[in-house]
């Protein structure tokens, strides 16, 4: 049974965006999108880049939040709450062109907020004291709405780069898996081609993979996998087909194991007659092979852009758009990849949910 969490103030909001994101926001502007009071959808736009720390330049900002803006509206959104965290100096000026953007878009900027050094202040109140002294927030931010999802588990990650890090290589695993993927390589190069000029499809480890994905006693740690089965496993995902019949059986309603090509589809019905597991536990085995893969290895860039879509069949944004940047960063031109990134980039939401059912406001109005 799917819960609903009514959240009736700005500061119940700013608890509930962790649950969100997956993480505790800093450095951030986060829009939350809703369509009849209902939370519809999350956008989050860093003030400093990922990768280096550097502050990026204002106009920046709210172009990508325009951006972001123009898609909710695209796809249905009918209003928008902007929570910037950041310092009051910073965030002033880019909330002033986020409502205004706002506005273009068709969206009704419901309210705004800025989060700085643990006090909620709020531009658009007509009581001077959160306009200017701001109000404290919940030290540990468990509102009653925070500590629901947290009862059904939800446990957000200290920071966007703790998240990062789900994604990203270990140094020392992947160094060794590494070492054998070029072992395969430099073996497969000394085999000579067929005399009918067909290379023969790589290795396809469906016992191993039936084992990762499985459920239950079926269920292998990724931990337990030897390098050269991680490098297996990595190298199978180059055959195309194979990589779309996990696909296939990992999520239902994606593609159609009947549309794959007949050696596919008897390897999957082989391999996965018995259902997979559910797909969030398959993630966080996805994710733990990936920060095994090596990044200086083009076939690693097949295992993240899977990652990829996985997460963002489960709505989990963060991760699906960190695994295909790296898959784009290995392989500049992988076809999955570079969907995934349109998909992600024009706001499509997968085709299973995740429902919203959350409401935002009893009635519409400002939260406050």
């Amino acid at each position: 049974m799917t819960s609903i969490t009514r959240i009736r103030s700005l500061d119940e909001l700013i608890s509930f965006i962790p649950h969100v994101l997956g993480h505790h926001p800093s450095d951030c502007l986060v829009l939350m999108a809703t369509s009849a009071n209902s939370h519809f959808a999350a956008a989050r736009v860093p003030f400093v880049d990922d990768d280096t720390g550097a502050a990026l330049a204002d106009d920046h900002v709210v172009t990508r939040a325009s951006h972001a803006l123009r898609t909710f509206s695209a796809h249905g959104a009918d209003g928008v709450y902007a929570v910037a965290f950041v310092a009051r100096a910073r965030a002033v000026p880019v909330l002033d062109q986020v409502v205004a953007a706002a506005d273009s878009a068709g969206l009704r900027a419901k309210d705004v907020a800025i989060v700085d050094n643990g006090r909620r202040f709020t531009p658009l109140s007509p009581d001077v004291r959160e306009r200017v002294d701001g109000i404290p927030l919940q030290q540990d931010g468990l509102s009653d709405c925070a500590l629901l999802h947290v009862v059904e588990g939800s446990d957000p990650l200290p920071d966007r780069r703790s998240l990062r890090a789900l994604v990203l290589p270990d140094v020392e695993e992947a160094a060794k898996v590494r070492v054998v993927l070029e072992a395969f390589a430099e073996r497969d190069a000394a085999v000579q081609t067929p005399s009918n000029g067909r290379v023969p499809a790589p290795a396809r480890h469906g016992r191993l993979w039936a084992a990762v994905l499985g459920s239950g006693v079926r269920a292998a740690p990724v931990s337990d996998l030897s390098d050269e089965q991680v490098a297996g496993l990595v190298r199978s995902l180059s055959d195309v087909n194979w990589r779309d019949a996990i696909i296939a059986c990992l999520l239902p309603g994606t593609l159609e194991l009947a549309d794959l090509p007949p050696r596919a589809r008897r390897a999957a019905r082989k391999w996965f007659a018995a259902d997979c597991d559910e797909p969030r536990l398959v993630l966080h085995r996805l994710l733990a092979l990936a920060r095994r893969a090596p990044d200086d290895v083009a076939v690693s860039a097949g295992l993240c852009a899977l990652v990829g879509c996985v997460a963002w069949n489960l709505g989990d944004g963060a991760i699906a758009g960190d695994a295909i940047g790296r898959a784009l960063r290995i392989d500049p031109g992988h076809r999955l990849a570079l969907l995934l990134a349109q998909v992600i980039d024009n706001g499509i939401r997968p085709p299973r949910g995740p429902a919203s059912g959350r409401a935002m406001a009893q009635a519409d109005r400002p939260a406050v």
